[in-house]
């Protein structure tokens, strides 16, 4: 690990607490409003090529940071899908 992976690895550990509270926010409204679901899967998608990427360079703190935002971002993309589809029913 060198510096600048380090620094890189800041960014999605930070973004893992911002989503968490999300999650929170989600679980405590039960309900989603202003967000379309395939713009999050976009750019989620796009978390998933920056995780093989860092994997690729041996970047591992990034490769971690990068992971568990990935899992977090989709627990919240699950949520999002249940709360939009299925509980409405």
């Amino acid at each position: 690990m060198n510096s600048l992976d380090l620094l890189n690895a800041f960014f999605p550990f930070v973004g893992c607490f911002f989503v968490i509270l999300n999650i929170k926010k989600l679980y405590e409204d039960k309900e989603v409003k202003g967000i379309q679901w395939y713009s999050p899967l976009f750019f989620y998608t796009g978390q998933l090529v920056n995780v093989y990427f860092m994997f690729y360079l041996n970047q591992w703190a990034s490769f971690i940071g990068g992971l568990l935002l990935y899992i977090i971002c989709m627990v919240r993309f699950c949520m999002m899908i249940y709360y939009n589809f299925w509980k409405r029913k």
